[in-house]
């Protein structure tokens, strides 16, 4: 996945697909999940609804024949109605009832975000942050994929898992589940 940003407009993502590479998903960035209402209108200038503004770039990003955008949870089930369920919608800004908000405004938990049609969700603090990451990790994962995609894990896994996975700031579920499947060879993703 490679991001570039819708607000460029139509011209410029129109341009990004032409150099991308088919395997690579292109992905535009509408509005960042730490953005708010009062921020878009008093730092960005935009003097609009910030869903209408969301909506319009992905439709923009949609027209450009770009693959999906980086957008809240709270906004993938309008985006999908506006444009296909082809769309890809990838969704930061996730976290828990209980857990810390930090600098996200618009933000949904996993389970929320797989029902309003996100295909895939992005996941950083939320899990490093916490006291026991692998678990996090597992409870995230559970509630995203639902009761029938549950994880296990061998007690190998999850020290190779916490050793490699928790080291950074910011990764995301996808890639996770991919270097789980591949290189761990779990199946219960």
């Amino acid at each position: 996945m490679l991001t570039i940003h819708a607000s460029g407009g139509m011209k410029m993502m129109s341009a990004a697909t032409t150099y991308n590479n088919p395997k690579t998903k292109l992905l535009a960035v509408t509005h960042l999940t730490s953005s708010s209402q009062e921020m878009l209108n008093n730092e960005l200038f935009i003097n609009e609804d910030i869903n209408v503004a969301i909506k319009k770039l992905a439709i923009n990003a949609y027209k450009s024949k770009i693959n999906g955008v980086i957008c809240s949870g709270l906004e993938s089930k309008m985006i999908k109605e506006n444009t296909s369920t082809d769309f890809l919608v990838v969704s930061p800004g996730i976290r828990y009832p209980d857990s810390n908000s930090d600098d996200q405004h618009r933000i949904c938990t996993p389970k929320m975000a797989k029902e309003n049609g996100c295909d895939y969700i992005v996941v950083g603090r939320l899990i490093t942050k916490s006291t026991n990451p692998l678990e996090m990790y597992k409870k995230v994962v559970n509630d995203f994929m639902g009761e029938n995609e549950k994880i296990t894990l061998t007690e190998e896994q999850a020290k190779r898992f916490i050793r490699e996975f928790c080291q950074g700031d910011i990764w995301g579920l996808y890639e996770i589940q991919k270097i789980l499947k591949e290189e761990i060879k779990l199946k219960d993703i």
